[in-house]
């Protein structure tokens, strides 16, 4: 019998690639439209509690089929913070400066705030910060 293992490299996505994951070909702020209320029972904006099961709402649903893109969670992304960052750098495919003492997570989470469920929204922590609100998504190239 032969024993076969299978290993896998998983690195965090960068900020270039998870956005337009969650926003879809049309640049939605929200995986379901542009409208907050359409989602706000799942993204914990409406309701208090604790994190849902990964997958269980259909509307959190992105374009490409990606589920918790709007809430649930903030992902941690390969990227250092830099505030200018965006104004300075590459409009396509950003990946964020190479250095720096800050790590960035994206994404929706926990917030009474419906602007902060937004796909775009960013936020800077130090990169050994936890949280029960801030979680990661693996990924790997298929090519």
């Amino acid at each position: 019998m032969m024993n076969h293992r299978l290993f896998f490299i998983l690195i965090l996505i960068a900020t270039g690639c998870g956005s337009p994951a969650a926003r879809g070909v049309e640049g939605q702020n929200f995986p379901w439209s542009n409208d907050p209320l359409e989602g706000s029972l799942i993204t914990g904006w409406a309701l208090e509690g604790p994190t849902a099961n990964i997958g269980s709402h259909q509307i959190d649903k992105s374009p490409y089929g990606g589920f918790d893109m709007g809430g649930n969670i903030a992902e941690w992304v390969n990227d250092w913070y830099a505030q200018s960052y965006y104004s300075e750098g590459p409009e396509q495919n950003p990946l964020g400066p190479e250095e720096g003492s800050l790590r960035v997570a994206r994404g929706g989470a926990t917030s009474p705030y419906p602007q902060d469920m937004r796909t775009t929204i960013r936020r800077r922590y130090r990169p050994r910060t936890t949280s029960r609100a801030i979680g990661f998504r693996c990924a790997y190239d298929v090519e």
